[in-house]
């Protein structure tokens, strides 16, 4: 229970209190909430579908697909008049599209060896790398709410994953 407490700590120490465009960075951090929210949710129904004799290579397959269904449905919908085959867009495209294969995969076989409320808050740590990289990488500010939040995030989630 300190653990999420902690956590909870830390998602506050990023919000976004006193700036300017508040609304907008608070519907931001409410997406990134929803998204954790979404990854977490996933990760318990792969490990729900081992639990079921279910393989991780199916599972991966159907989630392929359904990512491929879905971002055609999406840009269909949405995004019609927009370019998708510049070289940049489907560099970058190509790019995010193996970094989250990877991702799945990754977590996916690692529940297939641990238990989920071990693997799940761990494989949640990639906030602290992105922090960081995104400070050296990208000259985002870091200030001390947001170190603060780094660092309660980690232990929060060393909590988790001990207890």
């Amino acid at each position: 229970f300190l653990g999420f407490l902690i956590a909870v700590g830390a998602v506050l120490c990023f919000f976004p209190w006193k700036e300017k465009a508040a609304g907008a960075s608070r519907f931001g951090l409410l997406l990134a909430l929803s998204a954790a929210l979404l990854r977490g949710a996933m990760a318990l129904v792969y490990k729900q579908a081992f639990l079921n004799a279910c393989s991780s290579d199916g599972i991966l397959f159907w989630n392929s697909l359904c990512w491929i269904i879905g971002g055609i449905v999406w840009h269909l919908a949405v995004e019609r008049r927009k370019k998708i085959l510049s070289a940049r867009l489907s560099g970058y495209g190509i790019c995010s599209g193996i970094l989250v294969f990877g991702i799945v995969f990754t977590m996916a076989e690692a529940l297939t060896c641990g238990n989920a409320n071990i693997v799940i808050p761990i494989a949640q740590m990639s906030f602290i790398i992105t922090f960081l990289l995104g400070g050296v990488l990208l000259g985002e500010h870091f200030d001390r709410m947001k170190i603060a939040g780094a660092g309660l995030g980690f232990f929060g989630v060393l909590l988790l994953s001990c207890a």
